[in-house]
């Protein structure tokens, strides 16, 4: 997922202009904190934008967002064939 920036609303398509919710607002409707919002979209599961200097996030993707178990990543194992 990306950042894009907007110097303003105007010209902004209206579908995505009704999307858009502040992290603030993002946070409170996970219950999570805004530094975790911020993480999320630094690891790229998250889009964000930035309108006049202000960052948003779509509404839907927060409510359709499935969190990642905590932790390390675990591998897959390939199993070995006997030769």
């Amino acid at each position: 997922m990306e950042v894009k920036e907007y110097k303003s609303f105007k010209g902004m398509h209206k579908e995505l202009f009704d999307d858009l919710i502040p992290v603030s607002m993002a946070s409170s409707r996970r219950g999570v904190t805004t530094y975790t919002i911020y993480q999320t979209i630094e690891r790229g599961r998250l889009s964000s934008y930035i309108v006049e200097g202000r960052q948003y996030v779509r509404r839907s993707e927060i409510e359709n967002f499935e969190p990642q178990a905590p932790g390390p990543k675990k591998k897959n194992k390939k199993n070995k064939k006997d030769e």
